[in-house]
């Protein structure tokens, strides 16, 4: 594979060793084919380069080039585009109220001792749901009821028992009432984006959306949300079973920043 550059430089001669080296980069791989360059032209040369390999070279190099400054352009979007992503995520949080109401006495209220609330029961109990049937395990875990919220697209199931790895696998109820019993029922989940069973979309509901808990012993009830708000992690105000003798939800997870609890509130629509 070689071509010869000349002292005098000869147009004619060159575009000649072009094509006969062109002829040995096709052939050489033949043992059949033996090449032989003039000795005219051997006498008239300078020096011998491996001409045809060297512009490979060349060539390649420039694609690598290119594709470095295509990958670099496309990481530069790329982080571009997540700042912005991210920028909107919390654009989203910052809109949500803070509030801290922490008051443990009121996280284990007994409506026994309360003759309005019991009333309130009797009256929610003789109220007459449509029926659901739902799956009782889901990965291994047993199913309390279903949420499901239109508003973005949420259903998933609520797992009876809230370990760091149910809640690898979808929400679960981590205090108060049974799903659709008069108290306050918390469920938590993870603000995570992968995962469509996750509570990542919550920051987009506002007050007046609604949602739908379903089980097999109540069935379907409708509530509606009344309050969206930021509290610490330490502030556990909002697992209250103080409700008045209603049914309410309450929806738990992490802020983006993992720095707070966003909190969900509903109450049955009556």
């Amino acid at each position: 594979m070689f071509i010869i550059i000349r002292k005098n430089r000869d147009t004619r001669g060159e575009r000649f060793l072009v094509r006969e080296a062109r002829l040995l980069l096709f052939n050489n791989f033949s043992k059949n084919v033996k090449y032989k360059i003039r000795k005219k032209r051997l006498e008239q040369a300078d020096f011998l380069i491996l001409y045809f390999t060297f512009r490979k070279i060349i060539v390649i190099k420039e694609i690598l080039m290119k594709k470095k400054r295509l990958v670099n352009t496309i990481i530069v979007i790329s982080v571009i585009c997540i700042a912005i992503y991210l920028g909107i995520q919390l654009g989203k949080e910052s809109g949500i109220k803070d509030k801290s109401e922490y008051n443990a006495e009121s996280l284990g209220a007994d409506y026994s001792t309360n003759e309005i609330k019991e009333n309130t029961i009797l009256k929610n109990s003789i109220k007459q749901y449509p029926k659901a049937e739902i799956i009782t395990k889901y990965k291994g875990y047993g199913v309390l009821a279903k949420l499901e919220i239109p508003e973005i697209k949420l259903q998933t199931y609520i797992l009876k028992k809230c370990t760091e790895d149910s809640l690898n696998k979808a929400v679960a109820k981590y205090w108060g009432a049974d799903p659709n019993n008069v108290g306050n029922l918390c469920v938590a989940g993870h603000n995570a984006p992968r995962n469509k069973n996750m509570f990542y979309h919550l920051k987009d509901l506002k007050v007046g959306n609604s949602l739908t808990i379903s089980d097999n012993n109540v069935g379907i009830v409708q509530y509606e949300i009344y309050d969206i708000f930021k509290v610490s992690p330490d502030d556990v105000s909002s697992l209250s079973q103080e409700t008045g003798g209603n049914k309410e939800v309450t929806l738990i997870t992490c802020t983006n920043d993992s720095k707070k609890r966003l909190i969900i509130k509903a109450r049955e629509i009556i």
